[in-house]
């Protein structure tokens, strides 16, 4: 009896998230180059934050080396050539990494570089 009242409960679950993931807009991806990556250090061995800039035609993001899971941080690795797609979504960016998964990371600074 409980575990067919959990399965009905986890498919329920994923029901409603697909129907919200199904309502979404669909984003805008552009094409983007990443420009140059960085971190600070905690005056040990590891780094605290990364950042990568990543620049299109009109704006250069700045944005964190990590993107954040449902549970754990993710460190964000992109492609080595220094193309990716993008899409913006508020203070957020979808970003493809390396392996072409969209991760979605907080804005840090923009800066305009085409006015």
């Amino acid at each position: 009896m409980y575990r067919k009242l959990l399965l009905s409960g986890v498919s329920m679950i994923l029901l409603v998230s697909a129907a919200f993931d199904a309502a979404a807009k669909p984003r805008q991806w552009q094409d983007a180059t990443v420009i140059g990556a960085g971190g600070l250090s905690n005056g040990g061995v590891g780094v605290v934050h990364g950042l990568y800039l990543i620049k299109t035609e009109e704006i250069t993001y700045v944005i964190p080396n990590y993107s954040k899971g449902p549970v754990l941080e993710h460190w964000l690795v992109l492609p080595a050539d220094g193309h990716t797609k993008i899409a913006v979504d508020g203070s957020k960016i979808h970003i493809l990494d390396a392996e072409g998964r969209d991760r979605a990371v907080r804005v840090v600074w923009t800066i305009v570089t085409k006015p």
